[in-house]
């Protein structure tokens, strides 16, 4: 009889609140498909307790002070987190949690059935790293694989199983590689096994390792760095960023965000687009994908790239000499010289890509910047503090 009672309780499911803060709300529900039930206050005293029929059904939380905050929640109140995580609902005062919540659910399901709404979707868990072996028969399609498959570059080492020094840089190698997985592909191949491979590439000595860019096997180069993981990361990382690595195209919303991506460039590109009530949301989009396309050709250089909807910086266009020949307009200006060029061309790819090019060559005006247009410290632009444009309409708070 004891035996039964203990299977029995076991088997019903126990109220618990998880406790929640800032710090593993995004893991534990803004991730979680579940519905959640939050509580802000004190456990002690929790009105949870009374939606006894919902435990097993939904999860049940108790937030802190900073983060009930986030969501405009006093002490007492209890949240309800369905699809839309960002937005959870508030439970009415004096209102049945039970029927309330069903109520919720029974909308939730006429939203989902009508694609109106969609749980957070899981994502996969990453596959576990390991490293390749490539053999002659594989080496080429590997290296250089089909245009419509993602580019991708290659850190190879070329090796001798009786090589000592071989086998004192594997270990170094291997954790590089741990290190840059996702970003970079490392390989290795068996010189003794695979003679064709390494008789093209002119392995004479053991290790030898090679770079391998986005060309394939026609894009490679000597690695003659030092033999430490630290020392490989370093150089694949140089090279994940200069090739693969998506330019970052920043809106121009204050001066620390501004000075801290250009201070320390040769260069900074800047981008006045229209105004959005002059250039609708698929217009804008067009230039900025303008300002990507380029961006991605002069990838290589030292350049930070920003932009702002016209008439947000005043000052900044003034002191460009922007004006009078409208939106879209584009500016170069270099932080160290204090030097800057204003395009006066069409805003397109090959008009902006024709005149960055220019750069050096001596056909560019270039002006200095009046001292009167820097910041009170006299050493960078004066950028005022503005609202982030969002894309869904309207401005995000700061």
């Amino acid at each position: 009889m004891l035996k039964i009672l203990v299977f029995f309780l076991i088997l019903q499911p126990i109220f618990a609140q998880k406790p929640l803060n800032s710090l593993n709300f995004e893991k534990e529900v803004g991730k979680s498909q579940r519905i959640w039930l939050v509580e802000i206050g004190a456990e002690s005293k929790s009105a949870l307790k009374s939606a006894k029929n919902l435990v097993g059904l939904v999860e049940f939380g108790l937030a802190d002070a900073k983060l009930a905050a986030k969501f405009g929640a006093k002490n007492g109140d209890v949240l309800v987190f369905l699809d839309d995580k960002k937005k959870p609902k508030k439970v009415e005062e004096a209102a049945n949690l039970d029927e309330f919540v069903l109520r919720e659910i029974g909308d939730l399901v006429k939203l989902r059935a009508e694609g109106k709404s969609a749980p957070p979707k899981i994502q996969a868990p990453p596959k576990k790293w390991q490293m390749q072996y490539l053999k002659d028969a594989d080496f080429e399609k590997t290296i250089s694989p089909s245009k419509s498959s993602p580019k991708k570059i290659w850190f190879v080492l070329f090796f001798a199983p009786w090589c000592g020094h071989c086998k004192k840089f594997e270990p170094e190698f291997r954790k590089a590689a741990e290190k840059m997985a996702g970003k970079v592909e490392f390989a290795q191949v068996d010189c003794t096994q695979n003679q064709k491979t390494c008789g093209r590439f002119g392995v004479q000595g053991y290790p030898t390792v090679k770079f391998f860019g986005v060309g394939g096997t026609s894009d490679f180069e000597d690695y003659n760095g030092a033999r430490d993981w630290q020392s490989v990361v370093e150089y694949t990382t140089a090279k994940f960023e200069k090739l693969l690595s998506k330019v970052e195209i920043l809106e121009g919303v204050d001066q620390n965000l501004v000075q801290n991506a250009c201070g320390e460039k040769a260069l900074c590109v800047f981008s006045f687009l229209p105004h959005i009530l002059d250039c609708d949301l698929k217009c804008r989009k067009e230039y900025l994908g303008v300002i990507e396309k380029v961006s991605e050709v002069f990838k290589g250089r030292n350049w930070a790239w920003i932009w702002n909807e016209g008439g947000a910086q005043p000052k900044l266009e003034s002191t460009f000499e922007i004006g009078g020949f409208g939106y879209p307009a584009l500016a170069i200006f270099s932080p160290k010289k204090l030097r800057f060029s204003t395009m006066r061309g069409s805003f397109s790819t090959e008009s902006i890509k024709e005149f960055l090019t220019s750069i050096g060559s001596g056909k560019l005006k270039v002006d200095v910047v009046d001292e009167k247009k820097l910041d009170e410290n006299g050493g960078f632009l004066k950028i005022e503090t503005i609202q982030k444009w969002n894309e869904n309409g309207g401005k995000d708070e700061l």
